[in-house]
């Protein structure tokens, strides 16, 4: 069905520095007025227990590694339609994990900014939406604004069609709402959901405060589903059509944030801590399961309306945890190696770029495997150079005027 696109307390300064887990009396609490931005800590008393040293400073380990691992995904699922690439066994592969790379750009969105809005939180006893979204504006509206202005020369020059509609659903952030977009926009139907996530998360988060927030995500995933098969069981011949809309495709960013939403609990971090090699089972297994839920998609039509979205973005969210605890092991290295972080980095311009040329219905030779990918790569080089990079250095440089600490730098 999911085949669109293949598409605290703070510190007194005279304390003693202590470590991660000491440090974390957990959020557990709600906000008092709706109007504030405050909210109250819990008290919590596990001081002993285990928690990574990353969830309250620092970069997340194996983030980017990941990120390269779903653009990758993504430039499979589209190129496998274009010209030149003649290969039945993994066109046939690439047909059964459509969906798959947006799932884990989702997942580690919500785990992300989720902990990030806690991590403030936690330092400066609120969080400060004007500042928030500021980053995510530094952070994503150039390359988007500029992606657009080239699509619009397209239209204009008869490369492309773009409907009034298109224009409308992109500039609103609503194109996974719109039934048959053109395909130069298509792909942004999960960049549509990830902004509407930025929207109305840290306000969520804000009203609710982390116990609250904890809940009410838990009871999502358990009524999304039953949500689903309520849709289905009425419009069967149809359903394709809301794959995309956000209350039946936010799984993954909830899972993700709940995921963020528990590990600030050290009791959370103690009770599902697992040796390395552990680990390494539990990632193969994770990934065993995601391999049959999407074989079984196709094959059983009520597995894959209602719950294979969710067991997969709970393995996914299984993966980042497992290998962001256990980054020295050889996966880990893998995902933080030079090459990897590189394509993570990037993983963001290729998106919005790959679009431009993995089309389909064009046979020229840039439109053809493997110029395309070649072409995408160096246009998204270009982009994150050019375009990004000066804007993302200004998002640092906002950083450090705040009271963020410099471990926090170059984390979202």
């Amino acid at each position: 069905m999911r085949e669109m696109y293949r598409p605290l307390n703070r510190k007194s300064r005279s304390a003693p520095k202590a470590n991660a887990a000491s440090t974390s009396q957990t959020f557990e609490s709600s906000l008092g007025n709706k109007g504030s931005h405050r909210l109250p800590m819990e008290n919590m008393s596990q001081p002993a227990n285990w928690q990574p040293s990353w969830i309250w400073k620092g970069r997340i380990p194996c983030l980017d590694g990941l990120r390269a691992v779903a653009i990758a995904i993504v430039l499979f699922e589209h190129v496998h339609n274009t010209r030149g690439f003649d290969y039945p066994i993994l066109r046939h592969i690439a047909d059964r994990i459509a969906g798959l790379g947006p799932d884990i750009f989702f997942v580690i969105s919500g785990f992300l900014i989720t902990l990030l809005l806690i991590r403030e939180q936690k330092r400066t006893d609120s969080v400060s939406l004007p500042s928030f979204f500021v980053r995510r504006g530094l952070r994503l509206a150039p390359a988007f604004v500029t992606f657009l202005l080239i699509v619009y020369l397209l239209n204009y020059f008869k490369f492309a069609h773009i409907s009034s509609s298109d224009w409308t659903h992109a500039l609103t952030y609503t194109v996974n709402f719109e039934l048959r977009p053109s395909w130069e926009i298509g792909h942004l139907w999960s960049f549509s959901i990830e902004e509407q996530f930025y929207l109305l998360w840290p306000l969520t988060f804000l009203f609710l405060g982390v116990r609250r927030a904890r809940i009410g995500v838990a009871l999502w995933l358990v009524f999304a589903p039953l949500i689903r098969l309520a849709v289905y069981s009425t419009h069967p011949q149809t359903m394709g059509q809301f794959d995309t809309w956000t209350p039946f495709r936010v799984d993954p960013i909830a899972i993700g944030s709940l995921l963020a939403l528990c590990s600030v609990s050290p009791k959370f971090c103690n009770a599902i801590r697992v040796q390395r090699s552990t680990a390494f089972a539990l990632i193969a297994a994770c990934t065993l399961i995601i391999v049959l839920s999407l074989w079984a998609r196709p094959i059983v039509s009520i597995y894959d309306v209602s719950i294979s979205l969710t067991v997969e973005s709970l393995c996914i969210a299984a993966i980042v945890w497992l290998a962001a605890n256990h980054s020295d092991g050889l996966l880990g290295r893998t995902l933080t190696s030079r090459s990897m972080v590189g394509l993570g980095t990037l993983a963001y311009s290729l998106f919005l770029w790959q679009q431009l040329f993995l089309n389909p219905r064009h046979h020229e030779s840039i439109y053809s495997w493997p110029l395309n990918i070649l072409a995408a790569i160096a246009c998204a080089i270009v982009s994150y150079v050019v375009i990004e990079r000066p804007f993302l250095q200004l998002k640092e440089g906002l950083k450090k005027n705040q009271s963020a600490p410099p471990a926090m730098s170059g984390v979202g």
